[in-house]
């Protein structure tokens, strides 16, 4: 697409102004008058029907020269082309991204399933777009006692468990690879792609699928209490600064895709650092999981309330007899550890037997070691002849070990054999988490923040399913860049031949008519 226009600017742009202004009025002013006196003189030797078109020659020249003089026109021709842009797909890779969400609702989760390509080796579109309708009408899926009613829904609970089992980023790499939604390939198509992941660091991702779905790592979640949850930062800022770079030969940033629940815990708002349109992909339900750190324990029908609860206890002997720790691996800053010690009928202690265990501070960095931070005494609760319990309050962040001190079972608490061949004690672990790990503390979708940064950029908030009208949406935008072309009117060939051809009819006229 091509448009043209005229430009004019004033001529002796450098010259003091009352120069600059005597100039321009005084070469008009004083062509005007050889024009005026030159044409009298004429009319006195020749008819006025010869003078006046000599005299509209003239003026006629004077104005288009003191035009190219003192108004400098150019002819600018702007070419506007259509150019493919750039679209950034930052992937949130904090530690809320690695959980699973089950209590997810089923209409969206089964709805979900279809968009990523979870459910074609499992069952038929009708089929799922069926179970779709129905959970969608609040009912669940209803299933008769058949072989076909079976088979229905067998298949059913496959596609279910396949989605609770998945974690957010699991559902990000299914929306990004061609197994999936193929966002990637889809947008590359129109557009250049890149990919960046984030948490408290950013760091460039590559978007070959094979390369990229192992960078993301999302096979692993974080829900087994048996380990510590890890606490990581989530600065959203960083991906937002990085898509407004630009430098020689990047194409135009036209839109920023967020996958991200929209946790932000480190510094200032990012809705300061929002350039272009951002369009966020909500990959948490409104409902938070589950917590992840809570072990669930079933009460068999009439089994004593003791040995159910047993299971909850991390450590035991060899002989199964003593067991001992702490209900949960971690706790947050600011609540108590309770230490539990349970034994078997035959394990009794007497009033007078030394009941104590020692907290032993793990190290946290190459090169430190293990020291006793605290000296706990066991206390017997009322009504609970078989346990003991301890109480440790005020323990800095980190990891730590529970060793029993109890003279009497000394043979039974003693562990593994060490490096240097002596036996180690018998340990249980649990782990206090840092005061600012704040990326588990909620796990629900952040919707305020993402509406407020897509509302800033011109974008809009999308979920998951929805992928397909976003991608619709950017693979028409497109980057237009203008190439100006200036001609000055002075130097054209065309405007140079007019003129000399109004000289060269003027001498003609003149000539004819026996003027000088």
């Amino acid at each position: 697409m091509t448009n043209a226009a005229l430009e004019f600017d004033w001529a002796f742009a450098g010259w003091p102004s009352a120069v600059r202004y005597g100039v321009i009025v005084a070469i008009p002013l004083a062509l005007g008058i050889a024009i005026f006196f030159l044409s009298r003189t004429e009319m006195r030797l020749v008819s006025r029907r010869v003078a006046a078109p000599l005299l509209a020659l003239r003026w006629t020249l004077a104005s288009v020269l003191l035009a190219l003089l003192l108004f400098d026109p150019r002819e600018i021709e702007v070419e506007r082309e259509r150019i493919p842009g750039r679209i950034s797909i930052a992937v949130d890779t904090s530690d809320s991204m690695r959980v699973c969400d089950p209590q997810r609702p089923l209409a969206e989760k089964l709805a979900l399933a279809k968009k990523l390509q979870w459910t074609h080796d499992i069952s038929g579109d009708r089929e799922v777009d069926d179970w779709i309708a129905e959970a969608g009408s609040g009912a669940a899926p209803r299933f008769d006692d058949s072989p076909e009613g079976r088979g229905r829904k067998k298949r059913f609970d496959a596609i279910v468990k396949r989605m609770d089992d998945a974690t957010r980023l699991a559902l990000v790499e299914r929306a990004l690879l061609p197994d999936g939604a193929a966002l990637i390939d889809r947008l590359k198509l129109a557009h250049a792609v890149e990919v960046v992941g984030w948490d408290q660091k950013l760091v460039a991702l590559p978007t070959d699928p094979g390369p990229l779905a192992k960078s993301l790592d999302s096979a692993r979640p974080y829900s087994t209490p048996t380990s510590a949850i890890p606490v990581a930062l989530t600065d959203l800022k960083l991906p937002l600064a990085r898509a407004g770079q630009s430098g020689e030969g990047k194409p135009k940033l036209l839109g920023m895709i967020l996958f991200t629940d929209g946790r932000h815990n480190w510094g200032e708002s990012p809705v300061k650092r929002a350039g272009g349109p951002i369009f966020p992909v909500v990959m948490a339900p409104k409902l938070p999981p589950p917590d992840i750190s809570v072990t669930v324990t079933p009460v068999v029908k009439g089994e004593p309330r003791e040995a159910a609860s047993d299971r909850l206890l991390p450590t035991v002997t060899a002989e199964g007899t003593i067991r001992f720790g702490t209900r949960e691996p971690t706790f947050r800053p600011g609540r108590e550890v309770e230490v539990i010690v349970r034994a078997g009928d035959a394990k009794k202690l007497g009033a007078q037997s030394t009941k104590a265990a020692r907290v032993v501070k793990l190290p946290s960095k190459p090169g430190e070691t293990e020291r006793a931070v605290g000296f706990v005494l066991f206390v017997q609760p009322e009504g609970w002849p078989r346990d003991w319990s301890a109480t440790v309050r005020d323990l800095a962040p980190g990891k730590y070990a529970i060793e029993l001190d109890i003279p009497d079972w000394a043979d039974q608490l003693r562990g593994p054999t060490g490096p240097d061949g002596r036996a180690t004690h018998l340990r249980s672990y649990f782990e206090v988490l840092p005061a600012e790990g704040e990326e588990l503390l909620d796990l629900s979708a952040n919707g305020p923040l993402l509406d407020e940064l897509a509302t800033a950029t011109g974008g809009k908030v999308y979920a998951p399913e929805e992928l397909d009208g976003l991608i619709e949406r950017l693979k028409g935008e497109t980057s237009v860049v203008e190439h100006r072309i200036t001609t000055r009117l002075r130097r054209s060939w065309w405007l140079l031949g007019a003129i000399l051809g109004l000289f060269a009819l003027e001498w003609i006229l003149r000539k004819r008519n026996g003027l000088a």
